[in-house]
């Protein structure tokens, strides 16, 4: 039997199928490239961000730094000069746990802990082309050797009239200052005389008053007598106790 060769009008459409195969190859080939090489790039602004976040962490266990935050690690790293970092960072408010029942202001810790963001742009360079992490960083503990109540009375006259009231305030600090966000709960010690003490919503003040409740319902005050206030914080697991001097009633 005689064979026959393709026709012109076969032989073209072939070479059109395999031209337009080999093209879509080469496309495919390219995007592969570059989603291949995007996802490298991403890799590289996913450990940048993780590498500046460690450093922003190691840097804030001074508890200087973390009080001022001025001068913590920013810009791009020595590496990878072509990958701009920001480092941002905000206040934080947390409510605390406490031991009492809360009131409608709840107690809250208000510079305990800060806020941090790492952004990290890698190319092309488009409004996708960002990586952010985000972390709260706590402020480092103190020295607990050094921990001291400080209750401040100067605000209780002396004597305190009938049914009077005066502002009490307490601190926690250390041998390098004032630990900020120490919470305080309150309790009156009677001596000859007795009084009402009522914490405000911050745990950090409280207000005593020269009257008291007797367990038939009535009140009644102190006069020519004496008690004092005491105050204690828990930090790190470890109770802290001071009293205010003796308030003449």
């Amino acid at each position: 039997m005689k064979q026959r060769g393709l026709s012109l009008a076969e032989t073209v459409v072939a070479l059109f199928v395999l031209v337009v195969g080999c093209l879509g190859s080469i496309q495919m080939f390219h995007v592969g490239m570059r989603a291949s090489s995007l996802s490298e790039k991403r890799a590289v602004a996913a450990f940048l961000a993780n590498k500046r976040l460690t450093q922003v962490q190691v840097w804030a266990r001074d508890r200087a730094h973390f009080a001022s935050w001025s001068g913590y690690p920013n810009g791009p790293d020595t590496d990878f000069p072509d990958y701009p970092i920001t480092v941002t960072h905000s206040d934080y408010v947390a409510a605390t746990p406490c031991s009492q029942v809360q009131s409608a202001s709840p107690r809250q810790l208000l510079r305990s802990l800060r806020r941090v963001q790492v952004e990290v742009a890698y190319p092309p360079f488009r409004p996708e082309d960002h990586l952010r992490v985000v972390s709260l960083l706590g402020e480092p503990p103190h020295d607990l050797a050094d921990v001291t109540v400080l209750v401040d009375d100067s605000g209780v006259p002396s004597p305190m009239a009938a049914g009077g009231t005066a502002t009490i305030q307490a601190r926690l600090r250390d041998g390098a200052g004032i630990i900020q966000d120490a919470l305080f709960d309150w309790q009156v010690a009677p001596d000859t005389g007795n009084g009402t003490i009522i914490p405000d919503d911050s745990g950090r003040s409280a207000r005593f008053r020269n009257e008291f409740l007797l367990p038939d319902g009535t009140t009644t005050t102190s006069s020519g007598q004496t008690c004092s206030v005491e105050a204690w914080a828990r930090y790190m697991g470890r109770q802290f106790t001071a009293n205010s001097g003796e308030l003449h009633l």
